[in-house]
């Protein structure tokens, strides 16, 4: 009984936090800063739980369909970045196991980089490309 209501307070965590992020942040941020405070939250669970435990795999499948849902990338982009970056940081927390600090600024530096230029590499392609063919007259 106590691991259900785990798992769904969990669930309501993670729902609010996702409607603060694209109700609140989206709103203050400029045009190409956005704090993501769901990207924290994943990177927490993921570097603070036991390798075995696969609580953020499903905290980041959630996640990433609640922003796949209200943003206007295609279906499943945030799903792939937040699974994928679950996966490095559990690998890359194996290379520093016992660092404490050092590790947890490496892994953090480490997923904001690759989580920012996959946003800007999706932004790139699936916005700009559309402005190009506004441009054009098509």
């Amino acid at each position: 009984m106590i691991k259900i209501i785990k798992y769904i307070s969990l669930i309501a965590f993670l729902i609010l936090i996702v409607l603060i992020q694209q109700s609140f942040f989206n709103a203050l941020a400029p045009q190409y800063f956005v704090f993501n405070l769901a990207f924290v939250i994943i990177l927490c669970f993921s570097f603070f739980e036991k390798y075995e435990d696969r609580l953020s795999l499903v905290a980041a499948l959630l996640v990433g369909m609640l922003l796949d849902i209200l943003s206007v990338y295609p279906f499943g982009v945030f799903i792939f970045t937040f699974l994928l970056l679950v996966f490095l940081i559990k690998k890359i927390t194996l290379l520093f196991k016992g660092a404490g600090v050092l590790s947890f600024t490496a892994v953090f530096i480490l997923s904001f980089v690759s989580f920012n230029a996959l946003y800007f590499i999706l932004y790139f392609f699936f916005f700009q490309a559309e402005d190009g063919i506004r441009d054009k007259g098509m």
